[in-house]
């Protein structure tokens, strides 16, 4: 999608109405004319255009790049006059730190405005993947949960005094497991369009609108997909908030990292390991000339 916003933010505007009526985009840019700190360095404020544009993004799957040569991208050509960023491209949040964004001055030519360009890969091949699976926090989970919770306590135990009465229970453990999976499970395909966000909700509704190829059922599947959304990050953000404290699983470009490499301080040829041993190197070190 190209966008030219006028001062009035007109553009801004309309998208912000028309949301829901979208499509699903790889990329959006343009001249936005839109000021905000996030990105001229310039700007003092964030105000309510440069807000709403942000979320109009994050509703399209989109967030902005930033160029790897950061600049101004509209040089006026009245010298009185201060450069701006006011081009900005959007690109699909799971790829956008592969793309490779950046200002092209050289092509600038008698115009106001520097070029962007941006390097994106398009129709990857990606082979389709079938397993089967169970959704979080659906119904065919909590039944297998239930199936767990009845088949397991129902298995008779006997003594366990030998290897064969170990594996006779073990075995009748695992065929608790297995036929609860294969009883609420269900085949899922995999391919370079699917979204972890998406349910059941989700097809019901696209199958309506293919039937009927309306502009309210078009609607209702947005809506579909934007609730999807919602309770799918709400979950994740609640999860890696309150259990496993780890914000960087956020954003798939940042990851844990191993922390370096790191070698103990030597006085003496002995590493010190102790707070006392730091002390007398640190001492002995800058006490040797005193006097």
């Amino acid at each position: 999608m190209n966008v030219y916003s006028d001062n009035d933010k007109t553009a801004i505007l309309y998208l912000r109405d028309h949301v829901d009526e979208l499509p699903s985009f790889h990329y959006m840019g343009g001249d936005f004319n839109v000021h905000s700190s996030m990105w001229d360095p310039e700007v003092t404020h964030h105000w309510w255009a440069a807000i709403t544009l942000l979320e109009i993004a994050a509703d399209l799957d989109l967030e902005r790049t930033e160029p790897s040569n950061p600049g101004p991208t509209f040089i006026s050509h009245n010298a009185d006059l201060r450069s701006l960023v006011i081009d900005l491209m959007f690109y699909r949040i799971s790829k956008s730190v592969r793309s490779r964004t950046r200002r092209d001055p050289d092509s600038k030519g008698p115009t106001d405005h520097i070029p962007l360009t941006m390097i994106i890969t398009l129709n990857l091949v990606i082979e389709a993947v079938t397993r089967q699976s169970i959704a979080r926090e659906s119904d065919a989970k909590k039944a297998f949960i239930e199936h767990l919770r009845t088949g397991v306590p129902a298995i008779a135990l006997g003594t366990l005094n030998t290897a064969a009465d170990i594996d006779r229970v073990a075995q009748a453990l695992a065929d608790v497991f297995s036929s609860a999976w294969d009883k609420h499970s269900h085949k899922v395909c995999t391919t370079k369009r699917s979204q972890s966000w998406w349910d059941d909700k989700c097809t019901k509704s696209l199958s309506q609108y293919k039937l009927e190829k309306s502009h309210e059922s078009w609607l209702l599947f947005r809506r579909a997909v934007k609730a999807a959304k919602r309770k799918f990050f709400d979950l994740r953000i609640d999860e890696i908030a309150g259990s496993n404290k780890r914000p960087w699983d956020l954003m798939e470009w940042v990851k844990q990292r191993k922390l370096p490499a790191c070698e103990a301080i030597q006085y003496n040829g002995q590493p010190c390991h102790q707070i006392s041993t730091l002390w007398d190197a640190l001492h002995n070190t800058y006490n040797l000339a005193s006097g």
